[in-house]
């Protein structure tokens, strides 16, 4: 039996959108996504990352979302919401609606760098 290893390297941004769709999912009580081609796209690159860089990325973003502090977490952790995925000028933007209640968004540069906007309704 031969382990398959890939020979590709993975897409920082890539893999960093779908870090940030994974934990901006779990935020929620109940997350769509209707572009599960996409979504498939960025597990992926996100699998070939080497385990302790999955950790490292998904610790900052766990650090990045309890800034949005326990109340408003609360309150999405009430909430269902729809996430959207487009790449505008090179940034990759990872968006959560709820309708018009409450949005947040993860915006990732083409070198993996992340920053987190909320809009409170």
């Amino acid at each position: 039996m031969s382990n398959f290893v890939s020979t590709q390297p993975y897409d920082r941004q890539s893999a960093s959108a779908y870090a940030s769709y994974m934990i901006g999912s779990s935020l929620f009580h109940f997350c769509w996504c209707h572009n599960h081609g996409e979504a498939s796209r960025l597990h992926m690159h996100y699998v070939e990352m080497q385990d302790k860089k999955q950790e490292e990325l998904e610790n900052l973003l766990i650090r990045l979302t309890q800034k949005l502090g326990r109340r408003f977490l609360g309150k999405l952790g009430e909430m269902a919401a729809e996430v959207e995925f487009w790449m505008k000028d090179g940034v990759y933007r990872v968006e959560f609606s709820t309708g018009g209640f409450e949005t947040i968004a993860f915006e990732i540069s083409g070198k993996g760098k992340i920053k987190l906007f909320w809009f409170a309704g």
